[in-house]
């Protein structure tokens, strides 16, 4: 965590170029001046007949002067490296500095040029030093942002609050023999229509487990006894999820899942009370590891068909006589109450306190914590770039801030999208027959991404995003290589 600075004066640290690279120079301090941060350089504090390298060695080492901004190019590394002209005058300067104290958070390297062969130039001295990279046209905007937050001493990404240990450390949920060797059965080599007849009688077993809660003893739970009562979920899910994993021996396992979650929230949608309620919220989650195992085991068409199909309700709901999305086993604002009762349990202000106990009480046996929030982040990307997605509202991946950050998962997929051998596997987790009428879709979703018709999903004063695939790779690039 950063120490709030509220009035940063910098000092700029460059090589002299050309008067083209001058003026950009000059541009950026402007920058910086426009946004609050008092800038000292050359061309603004030095008068004819001043002593240069008094100015530079007390610039550098003024106390009042919280950054040294260091603009790296090519002619920097060349005159730092070799000790020449005045920048070889501040090197020795900051080299001290840097090497002489523990703290050197004073000095910021900010790649401002490559070379011809876009590389980059740091002094020696400076190579093991993180940068900010202002090189990049397309990344600038970002970068920027993220150095003069930087220079306020806010924190670019928000340390997560330590948390609880999770229930499952202690505790162990395990299935009976019983239960094991019936799931067993198939891998049998029975006939395939039984295998199948039998995979569907398991799935109803688990939707009755789920429906057999609903009771109205537990209207006016403490949060406490709400917790417990959702608690109670979790054999049940140890039993779906080790049904999962055997859907590989079942034809069309994928139709019985959708078929699954279709009648048992429809079963829970019938009545109205607390479990109703915790049914519903068990629902998503289970929608969401259901995802995840499949996501982990490739499965690729099997999730294309879960998240495309359309569900609808036995009971019409408004506008929803045609069906609906896969948004059906969203609990929405229904887990508001949930989220409280985890915060007031842990004392804590989570930005989703269901969120938070899905991802700390993951069964890693089948799954992982990674695995569950791609799955998310997963049926959020479909929601905006799959093909048979009918609804107003997009899927909100309410555990997306426990995703990795710096490499996240929809990220790694983004990359993959460049390789046309990698879109023609992923085309299906998207329902798109060809490659072009996945591109066709994902530029349209671009375009209307520049109108701001697709905001940024977020949580309130999250400074994380949501992402999307179009964070991170054009439609262009999209199958540009074999």
């Amino acid at each position: 965590m950063k120490n709030r600075i509220e009035h940063p004066k910098v000092f700029i640290s460059y090589a002299w170029g050309t008067k083209d690279y001058q003026m950009k120079v000059l541009a950026f301090a402007t920058s910086l001046k426009s946004d609050g941060i008092d800038v000292v350089i050359d061309k603004w504090s030095v008068e004819a007949g001043n002593d240069m390298n008094s100015f530079m060695e007390k610039s550098v080492s003024d106390p009042s002067i919280t950054n040294v901004l260091i603009l790296l190019d090519e002619n920097y590394v060349v005159k730092a490296d070799g000790r020449q002209g005045g920048v070889g005058t501040e090197t020795q300067i900051i080299s001290q500095e840097v090497y002489n104290k523990v703290d050197q958070n004073k000095f910021v390297p900010i790649i401002f040029e490559r070379n011809a062969n876009n590389e980059v130039c740091k002094p020696i001295y400076l190579k093991g030093s993180y940068h900010f990279d202002l090189s990049i046209e397309d990344n600038y905007d970002e970068q920027y942002k993220n150095l003069v937050r930087s220079l306020y001493g806010v924190d670019t990404y928000k340390v997560p609050e330590l948390g609880t240990k999770p229930q499952w450390v202690d505790e162990q949920i395990s299935l009976s023999p019983k239960t094991l060797s019936k799931y067993d059965s198939l891998k049998e080599t029975s006939p395939r229509i039984i295998i199948s007849e039998r995979f569907s009688s398991y799935l109803v077993e688990i939707k009755e487990a789920i429906t057999s809660i609903l009771d109205d003893k537990f209207s006016n739970a403490s949060s406490e006894e709400y917790i417990k009562h959702y608690d109670s979920t979790r054999t049940i899910r140890s039993d779906y999820l080790t049904l999962l994993t055997k859907c590989v021996w079942v034809d069309n396992y994928s139709e019985y899942i959708a078929d699954f979650f279709e009648s048992t929230f429809n079963s829970v949608d019938k009545q109205s009370s607390l479990e109703t309620e915790i049914s519903k919220i068990f629902i998503h989650e289970l929608f969401i590891s259901t995802i995840a195992y499949l996501l982990k085991r490739k499965m690729y068409a099997g999730i294309g068909y879960i998240l495309g199909r359309t569900y609808f309700y036995d009971v019409p709901k408004y506008g929803k006589e045609k069906g609906d999305s896969f948004i059906m086993f969203y609990s929405g604002s229904i887990h508001s109450r949930f989220d409280n009762a985890i915060n007031e349990r842990d004392n804590k202000k989570y930005y989703s306190g269901t969120a938070h106990y899905w991802v700390n009480n993951i069964d890693n046996n089948i799954i992982t914590k990674s695995d569950f929030t791609a799955a998310d982040l997963l049926c959020f990307n479909y929601a905006v770039y799959g093909k048979y997605y009918n609804s107003d509202y997009e899927w909100f991946p309410v555990s997306y801030i426990y995703d990795n950050n710096y490499n996240n998962s929809i990220h790694i997929l983004a990359r993959l999208l460049v390789s046309k051998e990698k879109v023609h596997k992923i085309l299906p987790l998207f329902n798109h027959d060809t490659i072009e009428s996945f591109i066709s879709q994902f530029m349209d979703i671009e375009e209307n991404m520049q109108t701001k018709r697709y905001r940024d999903y977020r949580y309130p004063s999250c400074f994380e995003s949501a992402p999307l695939l179009g964070s991170f790779i054009k439609g262009e690039e999209i199958a540009t290589v074999r």
